[in-house]
């Protein structure tokens, strides 16, 4: 008992010591647990004075009273048998623990991204639990719930976001999202009725009417007539190329802008059907020499590149098909190798019925240093949609008070056309709230019901071709007509008639 009286005399010489009112991070909160180890040790073995208790307590002669305090006493050595208190064991552990809970408090910060307004709102809430820190544990309680409110705060931003967006039925979910679409053309109806179409020659775009914005268009040395692609930059710095298909013209452009921007990666949403009618070329080899069928390894060449497969996988269920490329440039000698991701499974004018193979495959992809290309043929319906997994979400969790309307803004400004139809925008939504919710562990139902609703949307938007966002559909109709009648190319009528049906390249 002595040794328990004289740590606890440490213990209130310690704490009468305390001082972290003017502590701004964790790691000053911990400052203090460095004189932990002045305190004294305590060996008071509560096992084994808890048997000895249990043989009095167990004795039929027992005075009841006696009996009673006996088992008080008993209660509290069961108490303190999980108790460590050789401090100075521990001296390392405490000598430590300001930079420990300092790389804690760098890791919120930095994961969470919290705007100033919160980081002020959650240091005075700090500040009022100052209250807490009168001993070392209410030093350790701070540390935890200072972590617990970060988490909490976005957990419970996330949820909200849910809640306010839920698609309730089909008819006020198209009802929404084909306002919202609306609304997008007239955020940035000045900067596109500036008229700007990028200075290529016709034949190096898929579209004539299709738009690229010059506020974020990809330079390319290599390429002084330009090429029709865009930066889409997250609110975590996460770098998207989102371009145009490669076509015949266009093919060694594109492997320009892989190999000038040094990308590891490469995103293609159009099936192998596509490349059959030439909704994209084959601009990557298909095959590799395999000992058993003794096929030859394919190579293709396109300007100074020749391209090779090392290695052709099916993935995600077969619904990818990863290719490992060696590209090489016949002029320097240079040799990169890009990962290709083909996803063979998105449906051409349409949406994935649900986001498992589509949040696999940006898992794989998003961690990149380097920017990740990602096309369809356009480029901008399939390409913005699945971008925007990475893009929204983003700008849900580190954004305060963003709508989904500004969240869809903000992604077309980038990427001119993007997100054309009201079925991608409840596709990216919904892949959004199933990110959040495996994130923060929040209930799956919300979206499993919701699915079942964009389902629907979907199958009434197929069915239905005159959902007023497809105007600029028809204008790809009049287009293709127009060069049909003068007798267009391979790379003029053969590419736009894609454009006829009224939903072709809405998911583009």
């Amino acid at each position: 008992m002595d040794a328990l009286e004289k740590s606890l005399s440490s213990i209130k010489s310690f704490d009468s010591k305390l001082d972290v009112s003017k502590a701004k991070s964790l790691g000053d909160y911990s400052n203090p647990l460095k004189d932990l180890s002045t305190i004294s040790d305590t060996k008071i073995n509560p096992i084994e004075k808890s048997k000895a208790l249990e043989t009095l307590i167990a004795q039929p002669t027992i005075d009841p009273k006696t009996k009673e305090d006996l088992e008080e006493s008993k209660k509290t050595l069961d108490q303190m048998v999980p108790l460590d208190l050789e401090f100075s064991s521990h001296k390392s552990q405490f000598q430590s623990a300001p930079a420990a809970f300092k790389a804690v408090h760098d890791f919120l910060v930095g994961f969470l991204s919290v705007e100033h307004s919160q980081v002020n709102e959650i240091e005075s809430g700090i500040s009022m639990m100052t209250v807490i820190g009168g001993s070392g544990v209410g030093i350790l309680l701070v540390a935890c719930l200072a972590g617990l409110i970060f988490l909490f705060i976005v957990r419970r931003r996330a949820q909200k976001f849910i809640d306010n967006n839920r698609l309730i039925n089909e008819k006020t979910a198209r009802a929404a999202h084909v306002k919202i679409l609306n609304a997008m053309e007239g955020f940035i109806e000045d900067e596109k009725g500036q008229g700007y179409t990028i200075p290529t020659p016709e034949k190096h775009r898929y579209y004539s009417d299709t738009r690229c914005n010059p506020k974020t268009r990809v330079e390319v040395k290599a390429c002084p007539q330009g090429i029709h692609a865009n930066w889409v930059k997250t609110r975590k710095n996460k770098r998207f190329i989102a371009t145009q298909a490669p076509i015949v013209d266009t093919q060694a452009d594109f492997w320009h802008m892989v190999t000038e921007h040094s990308s590891e990666t490469i995103v293609m949403l159009c099936s192998d059907d596509e490349i059959k009618i030439n909704k994209c070329t084959q601009y990557f080899p298909a095959t590799i020499y395999d000992e058993k069928e003794k096929k030859k390894k394919v190579e293709v060449n396109f300007g100074p590149f020749t391209i090779t497969a090392d290695s052709v996988t099916k993935i995600l269920d077969d619904t990818v098909c990863e290719r490992v490329l060696k590209v090489k440039h016949k002029e320097n000698k240079t040799t990169r190798r890009v990962t290709h991701y083909q996803y063979l499974a998105w449906p051409d004018r349409s949406v994935p019925d649900d986001h498992v193979t589509s949040l696999a495959l940006m898992d794989l992809v998003k961690d990149s240093k380097k920017p990740i290309i990602v096309h369809c043929s356009a480029g901008i319906g399939r390409t913005m949609a699945f971008i925007g997994l990475q893009f929204a979400y983003e700008e849900v969790l580190y954004n305060k008070g963003s709508s989904w309307l500004d969240t869809m803004v903000y992604m077309r400004d980038s990427r001119w056309g993007g997100i054309q139809a009201s079925v991608q925008s409840v596709w990216t939504l919904l892949g959004v709230f199933l990110r959040i919710m495996r994130r923060y562990k929040l209930s799956k139902k919300p979206y499993d019901e919701d699915v079942k609703i964009m389902l629907q949307h979907k199958k009434n938007k197929q069915a239905n071709k005159d959902e007023g966002d497809n105007r600029v559909i028809k204008q790809r109709a009049l287009e293709a007509a127009k060069q049909v009648a003068k007798g267009a190319t391979k790379t003029g009528a053969s590419r736009t008639t894609g454009g006829s049906d009224s939903s072709s390249e809405v998911s583009s």
